[in-house]
């Protein structure tokens, strides 16, 4: 259950990211965040979780913050307005903004490369990195990220060179992430010295 916790959902404006963030309410979240770079259709997410939900004794509170996870500055203002909407920091990241570009290996341009890279593989490190950020700082006790990849980043499929690159990134970064914080942010945690924030 989520009772209590305060829940951030990227790409949140459709598909998965909205049923994500239906999922969060439907367990008992309080707060939810949900983010993407077109607000509008966040805010019909926000309406249709309220009017589900606004007989519960205490229905979750819907945040809507636009975010380009494409864009490091855009990462932190969505925190910082996260803290500064709710007084606390997201204690649950689901990191799932993402995006699909179908081209034959031999045909695939840069731009296309970089846009794939920047919004998968970039977007879902820095979201990721910012995260854990906030939770040492807060000394969040059970903070989950939880990073959205897919089966392409394990296997492969024609014309998805690019997102099956982009995925298996993230299933590694993951792995690499999760190490490191858990067997490091404890101690730091207890010595006092943030070093995250450097």
């Amino acid at each position: 259950m989520l009772a209590g916790k305060s829940v951030l959902v990227t790409g949140g404006s459709s598909g998965l990211g909205a049923h994500f963030a239906k999922l969060m309410a439907a367990n008992g979240a309080a707060r939810i965040a949900v983010a993407a770079r077109r607000t509008e259709r966040l805010e019909q997410l926000r309406n249709e979780i309220m009017t589900e939900y606004s007989k519960q004794s205490t229905p979750p509170v819907i945040t809507c913050i636009r975010l380009d996870v494409a864009d490091v500055s855009s990462i932190r203002a969505a925190f910082d307005e996260i803290e500064k909407s709710w007084n606390v920091p997201a204690d649950v990241v689901i990191n799932n903004a993402g995006i699909s570009i179908s081209n034959s290996f031999l045909n695939v341009s840069e731009k296309e490369y970089d846009d794939l890279m920047d919004v998968n593989l970039k977007g879902a490190f820095f979201v990721c990195q910012e995260a854990a950020k906030r939770m040492v700082k807060a000394k969040v006790e059970s903070g989950s990220i939880v990073n959205i990849a897919s089966i392409l980043g394990l296997r492969v499929g024609k014309d998805l060179s690019t997102y099956s690159t982009s995925k298996a990134g993230i299933i590694q970064m993951t792995k690499a992430a999760a190490l490191e914080l858990v067997s490091d942010v404890p101690e730091r945690l207890t010595r006092g010295n943030d070093r995250t924030n450097n």
